[in-house]
């Protein structure tokens, strides 16, 4: 979380440096984006591009930290660290190969310099809006302007524990609709299958929302009782239920919900409660990537065999790193097609996102609406769509599909922006919980769509805004009324 120690002695002449150096990396990388633009169609781009493209976001991404930590911001669970981890694991992090290779080598070096690039654009335009101001723990907490008490903490507290407890039931309803053992002990294909739109009909509606309620849930629950009660585990029946609702997402392989779910425990227990060390920090993420390489593995292999080749030949966390490589091959597909074979869209994207948020009363597949990662899948792996299969997507391709080189970069500078703005919501004496709530549920929403389409982002940050919207009029209305609530 944002620092929780004043400004360090002299923390304004090493942001000036730090600065410097930024400057610098960001016009290598546009300079290596450049060079590579021009000559990728004649295929003279190399090495030396990517290296430099490197060795910018490198340079870039350590004067980012310095200016952090020169504004007293930097720690180990500071969130300004979380898109640009993110954003390093999925495009980087093959470090320049896939098994299945890359659509269109010659334009790896573009994909390549144009992530550098938006990933500084989001780094200057986060550290423009997040300002200086810390994060204190223990602070009071305001509902408008009135401040709240430790018993109206409470009251928001329990309402996330029975938020949660619905999100739950309504999990466990949708896998009895569809066939209870079937969806459990089945593999990680099957089970996706059985749960998604196409196969299993209305409750894999009913699932997919379960899912954003118990985020949502947890968010309040555990945002509500950091600063009300110094514990992120507010009552018994919450950590139940937490425990029980992330133990059904590892057996079902459901790594990226697993993290959505995990996600605020970790912020506001940081934020609120007590800071993580770098130590703790260093085993927590190794655990992580420990349980989740095994995860993939249990859930793809069908029998022991199976389980012990994978472990012997493929290696689950070189698993991991290839697929992390394929959202970079996103972004090489989509120059590979814009402007070439289909003109930019110019923000068409983003407005249908925004069109496919509107609720799905039918209950049916829509059948309306773009969405970017199936269009890319067509466009460039026909027989792989036709099977049902995804190559996900990245925000780099998204923002580039609709404005340009230059222009996804802009894009990633103005959302840097405004979620470096919105995290200034946690900090203070006196902060509004609501608002760290919605901080930690839009950030969470950013981080998925690193890998995905803007539908996902969009989609999700603006239904979870409304179920949190319908936690803060009950809150209202209870306390208005002066009726205590425990679901306990």
């Amino acid at each position: 979380m944002a620092g929780h120690r004043s400004v360090p002695r002299g923390g304004r002449d090493h942001e000036v440096v730090g600065w410097l150096f930024f400057a610098g990396a960001t016009l290598l990388s546009f300079f290596a984006l450049s060079f590579d633009a021009v000559s990728a169609p004649v295929g003279r781009t190399g090495l030396w591009t990517v290296s430099a493209a490197t060795l910018a976001c490198a340079v870039g991404s350590v004067a980012y930290l310095g200016i952090a930590a020169a504004r007293g911001l930097l720690s180990v669970g500071w969130p300004g660290l979380l898109f640009p981890t993110a954003f390093w694991a999925f495009h980087f992090g093959s470090f320049g190969g896939v098994a299945r290779g890359w659509y269109r080598p010659a334009l790896f070096p573009v994909a390549w310099s144009l992530s550098a690039l938006c990933l500084l654009a989001w780094m200057f335009g986060y550290l423009l809006a997040r300002g200086r101001a810390p994060v204190r723990l223990r602070p009071a907490a305001r509902h408008g302007r009135a401040l709240l008490s430790r018993a109206d903490l409470d009251r928001i507290a329990h309402l996330g524990t029975a938020l949660t407890a619905l999100g739950v039931g309504l999990s466990f309803a949708a896998f009895v609709a569809v066939g209870f053992w079937d969806v459990m002990l089945s593999d990680y294909m099957r089970s996706r299958a059985l749960l998604s739109p196409e196969f299993g009909g209305r409750p894999a509606y009913v699932f997919a929302i379960a899912k954003l309620v118990v985020v949502v849930g947890v968010t309040v629950a555990t945002a509500a009782g950091a600063i009300g009660r110094g514990r992120v585990l507010h009552n018994r029946l919450f950590a139940v239920l937490l425990v029980v609702d992330l133990l059904v997402l590892l057996h079902l392989g459901d790594r990226s919900e697993f993290s959505m779910v995990l996600f605020p425990v970790l912020l506001f227990h940081h934020a609120y409660v007590r800071p993580f060390t770098w130590r703790k920090a260093v085993v927590l993420a190794g655990g992580l990537l420990a349980v989740f390489a095994v995860v993939k593995v249990v859930r793809a292999t069908r029998d022991i065999d199976e389980f012990v080749y994978y472990f012997d030949e493929a290696g689950p966390v070189a698993g991991l790193l290839d697929e992390m490589g394929y959202t970079l091959d996103t972004v090489v597909r989509s120059l590979a097609v814009v402007p070439d074979d289909q003109p930019y869209f110019w923000g068409k994207t983003y407005l249908h996102a925004v069109a496919r948020a509107l609720p799905n009363v039918t209950f049916t597949p829509r059948t309306w609406g773009f969405v970017s990662s199936q269009w890319i899948n067509w466009e460039t792996a026909p027989e792989l769509a036709r099977k049902g299969n995804a190559l996900g997507f990245s925000i780099v391709a998204e923002a580039y599909i609709n404005f340009g080189l230059v222009g996804a970069a802009v894009v990633h500078a103005v959302i840097g922006a405004f979620h470096g703005r919105l995290e200034r919501v946690m900090t203070g004496a006196v902060v509004s919980p609501w608002g760290a709530m919605a901080f930690a549920l839009l950030t969470v929403c950013l981080l998925m769509h690193v890998r995905n389409t803007v539908v996902l982002y969009i989609r999700l940050g603006l239904w979870m805004l409304a179920i949190l919207a319908a936690v803060w009029l009950a809150f209202s209305l209870l306390r208005a009324l002066r009726v205590d609530f425990r679901p306990t």
